[in-house]
């Protein structure tokens, strides 16, 4: 199964470029045809094959060159490969000592990072998008400025943050 799956992501990597982007179909037409209930027992390994290939037919085609996003777009294949990677050895980069490699690796780049920029000697952290990266700053900079918070509680140093209207709304909700 795991070979008919990895096949079907590879199709899905190549699209056909004068196929459709989606099919766009409403939440209840899904709904009905998926019969989108947690069953009280599991299903084959043949049933769950055709609910993958169901899946994929019917997943927006990210992959499109068409297809147009403010936040991501399609799979680079070496992504994929790194992904499956990742989730095949299931790794958590929390600490040295259950990610060695993974962690060195992130260090490095880092550093590379770091100095494509500037900052010689910089550290960085990885981090999901740009809303957790704007939480972690703002966290970093209110550390700097009172770093006796953790001890003493947000309300011992009030601190004042100046935000543009223009800035993402995730600074907006972190300040309240």
């Amino acid at each position: 199964m795991i070979d008919e799956v990895i096949t079907l992501s590879m199709a899905a990597l190549t699209p056909d470029r004068q196929g459709l982007i989606h099919q766009w179909r409403s939440p209840t037409e899904i709904r009905a045809e998926w019969q989108l209930e947690l069953p009280n027992e599991g299903i084959s390994a043949e049933q769950l094959l055709a609910e993958i290939h169901t899946y994929f037919e019917q997943s927006v085609n990210t992959n499109h060159p068409q297809f147009l996003n403010q936040l991501w777009g399609g799979v680079e294949p070496i992504a994929l490969l790194t992904a499956l990677i990742s989730t095949a050895t299931h790794t958590s980069m929390h600490t040295y000592d259950v990610a060695p490699v993974a962690t060195l690796m992130e260090q490095l780049l880092m550093e590379k990072l770091n100095s494509l920029i500037g900052f010689e000697g910089g550290e960085g952290i990885m981090v999901t998008g740009g809303s957790n990266a704007n939480l972690l700053a703002m966290l970093c900079a209110r550390h700097r400025l009172s770093p006796m918070t953790k001890q003493q509680g947000i309300q011992h140093q009030r601190l004042v943050a100046f935000v543009s209207d223009q800035a993402h709304y995730s600074l907006k909700r972190r300040l309240m």
